[in-house]
């Protein structure tokens, strides 16, 4: 199979456990604490934005007071993030969720 069919084969592949992730994380909200612990290969390139507003109640505006809060970029891919930062970014949503 030439080599662009097989990058749009992958890439289509990912959208689609993308958009799964994203219908559980409307299910079940605290999954994205989980999935910013120990996040699967397949959301490494997308932005914590993203994933973000995949959360019920989540808005625009909330989404950036969390990124500020845990001083980071709009732009910062989940794959980017180091354990530190996840920790930081953790402790934020969990307090927008309520669960601390």
């Amino acid at each position: 199979m030439p080599q662009h069919l097989e990058a749009l084969k992958l890439a289509n592949e990912i959208r689609k456990q993308r958009a799964q992730l994203k219908q559980k994380i409307k299910e079940e909200p605290s999954l994205v604490i989980d999935l910013m612990q120990e996040p699967p290969e397949y959301i490494h390139t997308m932005k914590v934005e993203t994933l973000l507003l995949a959360v019920p109640r989540f808005g625009r505006g909330k989404v950036d007071r969390i990124i500020r809060a845990a001083r980071m970029s709009w732009k910062t891919q989940v794959g980017d993030l180091t354990a530190q930062r996840r920790d930081e970014l953790t402790f934020v949503i969990r307090r927008y969720l309520k669960l601390t």
